[in-house]
């Protein structure tokens, strides 16, 4: 049996955030843009209740819950940030159905983040900085999905598992049939999407000093690759669809 107190942290708000995303009433009353501001409000008393994790900051702050300035100069709003006193999770929260999420929305969370981390370069600030989109929508397209992977960016929606979750409950299983998981050999392709799907900022953007900072060739991911892993996803979500009933 899975528990939460053995889950690490980015297991752990995966899973707090997986499933908020998928309870979440979206008959209240509120419509349009009210909607969305819900959805942030929900969170962020349904993540209040986790201990593991502080909410440092909501949604109209302006400098990541630490009053930090930007590298560019301009200012950026972040929907959450959390910590688990290692690790800073900045999140982004969409509720969309009536449109869809395309990857312009990631890049540009994603732009903000590296901006808030180059600053925080700049001033020789040693942190730790991982990125959350989290949202409740049908479906999400290919290109958005391996946009995600090749940024490290943790992606909650309506349709995938995360791989973190996935890999716990494929490993639930093993141990449960009491022997290897029967197959392909689902372990190292779990092992394999967990690495990129979840990264700490950090190794994809390597600071050398407060005024050099350089991409990660060897953990920044091509386009073929990322096809092969989103690939890889989907069919790891649906093997255990079918032998642990992982849907939505």
């Amino acid at each position: 049996m899975i528990k939460l107190s053995d889950m690490t942290s980015d297991e752990l708000l995966l899973y707090h955030s997986m499933s908020y995303a998928r309870s979440f009433n979206d008959h209240h009353g509120a419509e349009g843009a009210g909607i969305g501001r819900k959805f942030e409000e929900d969170f962020y008393n349904y993540i209040a209740r986790e201990p593991r994790f502080r909410l440092l900051s909501t949604s109209y702050d302006f400098g990541m819950g630490h009053e930090l300035a930007t590298t560019s100069g301009v200012r950026h709003e972040t929907d959450a940030v959390l910590s688990d006193g290692l690790t800073l999770y900045v999140c982004e929260l969409k509720h969309y159905f009536e449109s869809q999420i395309d990857k312009n929305m990631l890049l540009i969370f994603n732009q903000k983040v590296i901006d808030f981390y180059l600053e925080l370069i700049r001033k020789g600030i040693d942190i730790h900085i991982k990125r959350l989109f989290l949202t409740r929508n049908r479906r999400l397209d290919n290109f958005v999905r391996e946009f995600a992977m090749s940024w490290g960016i943790g992606l909650v929606d309506g349709e995938l598992w995360p791989p973190e979750l996935l890999r716990l409950h494929l490993l639930d299983y093993a141990m449960r049939l009491g022997e290897k998981t029967p197959g392909q050999d689902w372990e190292p392709m779990a092992d394999e999407l967990c690495k990129y799907s979840f990264r700490d900022l950090s190794e994809i953007m390597v600071p050398f000093s407060p005024m050099q900072v350089t991409i990660n060739a060897n953990e920044f991911l091509g386009r073929d690759e990322c096809i092969r892993l989103v690939g890889n996803h989907r069919k790891l979500f649906y093997y255990l669809a079918e032998v642990k009933n992982c849907r939505q």
